[in-house]
Formats: C-alpha cells, sequence, structure tokens
C-alpha cells in the first residue's frame, strides 16, 4: 500500500524543466535515460541512526542503518525515461517512516520491506514541460542539469503526544543522472 501511496504522489503534479540555455525549450535527450534516487530531504533534520548528527537527507541516516543491518533500504530506487515516452519506475523497497514524539523524546517508525516492483507510465513532452499521468495525477518534475527533483506533498506523518498534534510534511526526492 505504501507504494501505491509513492506510485500515486509521483505522478500527481506535471513535470516542468529549467534550462540552462537561452532557449525555454528543454532537449528530451537530457530527459532521457536512468536516474537513481540520492536524497530523500525531509524539512527537518533528524537523527535516525542516533549517532548524534542529524540529517535531512533521510537517505543519509538510512544508509548508515543499513551498514549496521542486513538492510538494502532505498538502494536501488530508478525512473528510467525512454524515447518511446514511457517512464520505468524500479522500486527495491516498500518504504515508511513516521516520527512520534513522546516526552519530548523523538522515536522513528522505519518499515523498509525489501521487494523489487517496477511499473511503465507513459510521460508527454510539450516545448519544457512534461506530464506523467496516472488516473488522472500528475506530478511536477524539475530537471536541472544531471539532477532530477520532485515534492511528495504531505508525506512524512509526525505525532506529538504532548500536543496530540499530528502533522504530514513534504519530502523532496532528489535523483542523479547515471
Amino acid at each position: 500500500m505504501k507504494r501505491v501511496l509513492f506510485i500515486l504522489c509521483l505522478v500527481t503534479i506535471s513535470i516542468g524543466f529549467t534550462s540552462c540555455g537561452d532557449d525555454d525549450t528543454v532537449d528530451e535527450s537530457n530527459l532521457i535515460g536512468t536516474w537513481k534516487l540520492t536524497e530523500f530531504n525531509t524539512q527537518q533534520a533528524y537523527d535516525i541512526n542516533y549517532n548524534g548528527t542529524s540529517s535531512s537527507n533521510l537517505l543519509d541516516e538510512i544508509y548508515e542503518v543499513n551498514a549496521m543491518s542486513d538492510l538494502n533500504c532505498m538502494t536501488n530506487e530508478l525512473l528510467t525515461f525512454n524515447t518511446n515516452n514511457t517512464v520505468l519506475i524500479s522500486n527495491s523497497t516498500d518504504f515508511d517512516f513516521g516520527v512520534y514524539i513522546y516526552d519530548g523524546q523523538e522515536t522513528f517508525d522505519i518499515d523498509c520491506d525489501e521487494f523489487s516492483s517496477s511499473e511503465t507510465i507513459t510521460y508527454s513532452q510539450n516545448g519544457n514541460e512534461v506530464t506523467i499521468d496516472i488516473d488522472d495525477e500528475n506530478t511536477i518534475v524539475t530537471v536541472n542539469g544531471n539532477q532530477l527533483s520532485f515534492v511528495l506533498s504531505e508525506y512524512l506523518y509526525t505525532y506529538n503526544e504532548v500536543t496530540n498534534e499530528e502533522t504530514y510534511d513534504d519530502v523532496t526526492l532528489v535523483y542523479i543522472k547515471q
């Protein structure tokens, strides 16, 4: 179910591109190819691995947890854009993360189920805009050189026991072209 949420979030916006040149049109060849997830950025820094150093990039924290365990959480999440206007979404992990605050102390709920899944969807490009559409939901992805990023709105769940408040914060996923 979390994978479905990820895919639905992935396709909730249309894709807008920025250009380095004077021309506003994005060269499709900049998009074509495989992109690997390198950052999973939150609005606040967390110390998931309890090493005394917080990071807003959850992958920094998760990779250290992976090294201390048998996990391979979030190590091979890929997007592959093809010339036939399809994008292959390849995931190695079903990832869910929550923050719980009890008596002023943060605890983390990390659910990382390893499995392989992939789905091919179509995209269209019109000038500097590319649109991915599933079930009438679109996602905005920004490409800047060899970096691709997009926001998953209200993805990160936080519960504060003291205030009895639940919040959902945005996360930004960043992929690097391989």
